[in-house]
């Protein structure tokens, strides 16, 4: 990943298969509090940058799915995956947003 110091770097969390409990763990962290993640530089010259996370967005539906859409197209964004990813069935039972 080729970055230029003091940029933001958009982040994409996605759930697999899982009870939220990872998300919760995160965002009840002392050190870094999820206030330092979402706020401040945890990288020094960087700054994380939330995009599509499923417990702290405030988008839903067609607009969420369209963040997430965009953002994953572009480079340069951290893909973080809380639990585990089914692949039985090719992986039917784990799917973020529809298309027809």
């Amino acid at each position: 990943m080729n970055i230029k110091k003091s940029t933001v770097i958009p982040v994409i969390n996605i759930q697999g298969q899982n009870c939220t409990g990872c998300a919760t763990s995160t965002l009840c962290s002392e050190y870094p509090s999820i206030k330092n993640v979402l706020l401040q530089d945890i990288i020094p010259g960087f700054k994380l940058e939330f995009i599509f996370h499923p417990n702290i967005m405030t988008a839903s539906g067609n607009l969420a799915m369209e963040i997430l859409e965009n953002t994953a197209k572009e480079k340069g964004h951290i893909l973080i995956i809380d639990g585990a990813i089914p692949t039985n069935d090719n992986g039917v039972y784990c799917i973020t947003g529809e298309k027809d």
